[in-house]
């Protein structure tokens, strides 16, 4: 008996464990890419069949996210949204909830919300991180390989609580330090002077 209540303390302090290793490491990767000034992300983007390349622009809060199918700005207030097939561009004030769907970088602050986080088996040059989320979470998972030396996430896996969604981030390249000015982050019309501009404010 005293043999099975060791076990199953010793199990506890494990877990706990690698947890706080866990946590430990997203905090550290947290702060990598907030000490990048601007930067620039080409990645992959896998859902089933479907696969398709694009890159981020980032600075603090503001990103440009571009896609092959859209181009979506955000400044820090406003969000512009162009569906290339449709022509056409929202404009909106997006809630925090919805900037987490479409924010990539979102996920830096899911463990600190609502989601169990532990490491995974990882590699030699990579962190594994494992989260998964309770009933009113977005993400029923998401599982994040970091890359050992940098502390930049090399894969992002998430799969969504509704058993719906499930996608895989392959970031390909990083180019940090780079010099973006506020209007990188906005809608410019005459660049796109023939797109229809909705705006939903």
């Amino acid at each position: 008996m005293k043999k099975i209540l060791f076990l199953f303390v010793l199990s506890i302090i494990s877990v706990f464990v690698s947890a706080q290793d866990a946590v430990a490491i997203l905090d550290r990767t947290s702060a990598a890419l907030k000490a990048t000034g601007g930067m620039k992300v080409d990645f992959t983007i896998k859902t089933g069949d479907f696969s398709s390349k694009g890159y981020i622009k980032s600075k603090g809060n503001k990103f440009v996210l571009h896609l092959e199918e859209n181009i979506i700005w955000f400044d820090g207030e406003t969000l512009w949204n162009y569906v290339l097939k449709n022509e056409e561009v929202n404009i909106t004030i997006p809630s925090q909830t919805e900037m987490s769907k479409l924010n990539p970088y979102a996920f830096l602050s899911f463990y600190k919300k609502g989601y169990k986080v532990k490491k995974g088996k990882g590699t030699a040059k990579e962190h594994e991180v494992i989260m998964e989320g309770d009933k009113t979470s977005q993400y029923k998972k998401v599982v994040i390989r970091i890359d050992k030396k940098t502390y930049y996430p090399a894969m992002i896996h998430m799969e969504s609580a509704q058993g719906n969604f499930v996608a895989d981030i392959q970031c390909d390249s990083y180019q940090k330090n780079q010099m973006f000015s506020d209007k990188t982050f906005q809608f410019d019309q005459k660049k796109y002077p023939d797109v229809d501009v909705i705006d939903l404010r």
